[in-house]
């Protein structure tokens, strides 16, 4: 994999600490610590709507419902003891209702590529 530095790190400027204010100087004074993060990163195969780590979303089988309500709960509240994350306090809800839709579009097409792990598809 290909290893990437970057600053802020994914948990951003949260290391701020207690900032003052000097009256006399009229300043304030902000201390920060800027936390940095690397990662190493793969290639990663590209599954439209097949599944990767999860089922596949293109079929009528839905484990979490299939109408769109469900699918926006879903994505933001996540799944508990899945790999579904929250994303409700990561993305806009504008951004979510795009990602929602666009998932509801996937019903009833055929992917290229199903989750060989989906036992779903053998149904």
């Amino acid at each position: 994999g290909e290893e990437v530095f970057w600053c802020p790190s994914t948990s951003g400027f949260k290391s701020w600490r207690a900032m003052s204010y000097h009256p006399a100087t009229e300043a304030f004074y902000i201390p920060i610590i800027l936390n940095c993060e690397t990662g190493v990163f793969g290639p990663v195969e590209k599954r439209e709507g097949g599944g990767g780590a999860g089922p596949s979303l293109a079929d009528d089988l839905t484990l979490h419902g299939g109408e769109l309500a469900d699918i926006l709960r879903v994505i933001r509240n996540g799944v508990s003891g899945k790999p579904m994350n929250a994303w409700a306090d990561k993305l806009s809800p504008d951004t979510i209702a795009r990602v929602a839709a666009y998932v509801l579009g996937l019903k009833g097409t055929r992917p290229t590529s199903a989750n060989p792990n989906d036992r779903r598809s053998l149904m």
